[in-house]
């Protein structure tokens, strides 16, 4: 991870177009508090699971988005295409 260059002591909201596991907003908020900036909001166009809304209330962010989506991915096992055999064609 880059770390910010004169963020300290900066106020910043952290956006992202989409969020779904929260990963890459996890890594910005610790790259933004390392360098001594105070991340204040948590912003998406769309987010997918509750990994978005967990992540803020942990880090007592508000998170604000247009859209949120149920989380779509399933275990080998339990994919519907997995289950009729369906091969994967397209990446």
């Amino acid at each position: 991870m880059v770390t910010p260059v004169g963020a300290a002591g900066k106020r910043v909201a952290i956006v992202n177009d989409v969020i779904n596991a929260g990963s890459a907003v996890r890594g910005t908020l610790a790259s933004l508090r390392e360098c001594g900036a105070e991340p204040v909001a948590i912003g998406a166009l769309a987010t997918f699971g509750r990994a978005a809304r967990e992540l803020a209330a942990t880090h007592d962010l508000p998170l604000e988005t247009l859209a949120s989506f149920p989380m779509r991915i399933w275990e080998p096992g339990a994919c519907p295409s997995c289950a009729q055999g369906v091969p994967l064609t397209r990446f």
